[in-house]
């Protein structure tokens, strides 16, 4: 009975990383892609990003929560992010990008807020 509640935690323990590496993995590629190009072009610096919390959508409108496996088999998700960055004038400015994804590979990124 012990050995099976430990690979439950154990099984349970490699979920949590494994999303949390899949998160990361998501917004390094975003940011190198997308992000950093698009805050360049518009001439400002970028600092850092900061996610903007599970049942948040920063400056995006608030959508319904919807079931964590998508309608129909559809395999696209969207991760939100607030982007800090700075303008030529020093000043630091927030932002949301809402990154799209299709099967862990970053299709869109749109930006609200800038």
């Amino acid at each position: 009975m012990y050995h099976d509640l430990f690979f439950l935690t154990l099984l349970a323990i490699v979920f949590v990383v494994a999303n949390y590496i899949i998160h990361k993995y998501i917004i390094f590629f975003a940011l190198k892609k997308e992000i950093k190009p698009y805050l360049k072009s518009k001439n400002l610096t970028f600092i850092r990003v900061k996610s903007v919390g599970l049942f948040n959508s920063g400056d995006f409108p608030k959508k319904k929560l919807h079931p964590f496996v998508p309608k129909f088999g559809n395999i696209i998700n969207e991760t939100l992010v607030y982007v800090y960055a700075r303008t030529p004038e020093k000043n630091e400015i927030r932002f949301t990008a809402k990154i799209i994804t299709a099967f862990f590979i970053v299709k869109n990124v749109e930006y609200k807020g800038l």
